[in-house]
């Protein structure tokens, strides 16, 4: 009798034991994939500032706004030049401009935007450089990425671990019934062997 009850114990530990090494590694998916992607945003937006401001460099106060104007659109970036202390514009996306005071370092906790609100930091991510223009002039170069895709990137996670659960907790039931049969066979066997031997003891 004890050895009918051998399979079920072992499916039943290897099945327990995949189904939290799958909750765990997903639920790890789940947590740590925003801050590794916002990792990557924040890379891009760094190296988008150097690439502009090398572009900028050099070039007239006419071409460095048509310049960061078409830079702003290709790259899906809010882009403010700050020539003769006066801020201007180049939208990338939605109506995000920053403000802030020229000579004053910015507080990157809370980012001023053009209507007097305030968004939280967490949601952009603000780069600044500077370039000098064919005048010899430096113009403060300040660029705002939208992180927003980071978010949605975690609804769609979400979205789809449910599914992915789901297909590991059906391999993982597969998998676990043929390694329970691979596993009891051979002591079943040897059971079996054993309760012979032992009524042919008896019957000696």
């Amino acid at each position: 009798m004890k050895n009918l009850k051998l399979f079920p114990k072992i499916f039943l530990v290897s099945i327990g034991l995949f189904a939290a090494l799958i909750i765990l590694v997903h639920a790890l998916v789940y947590t740590l994939m925003p801050h590794f992607y916002l990792q990557q945003k924040e890379r891009e937006a760094a190296d988008n500032l150097t690439v502009l401001v090398a572009e900028l460099r050099g070039k007239s106060t006419e071409d460095m706004r048509r310049t960061s104007q078409e830079f702003a659109a290709a790259k899906n970036v809010n882009i403010t030049l700050t020539i003769d202390g006066r801020d201007q514009y180049f939208q990338g996306f939605e109506s995000i401009n920053i403000v802030t005071d020229s000579g004053k370092s910015v507080d990157t906790s809370v980012v001023k935007i053009a209507d007097g609100q305030t968004i939280d930091a967490r949601s952009v991510i603000l780069r600044q450089g500077s370039a000098v223009n064919n005048q010899g002039q430096a113009i403060a170069v300040k660029l705002l990425a939208d992180v927003a895709p980071v978010t949605q990137a975690k609804l769609a996670t979400l979205h789809v671990l449910p599914y992915t659960m789901l297909g590991s907790l059906l391999v993982a039931l597969v998998f676990s019934y043929i390694y329970s049969r691979f596993v009891t066979r051979p002591i079943r066997q040897m059971a079996a062997v054993t309760t012979t031997m032992q009524r042919l003891e008896k019957d000696a």
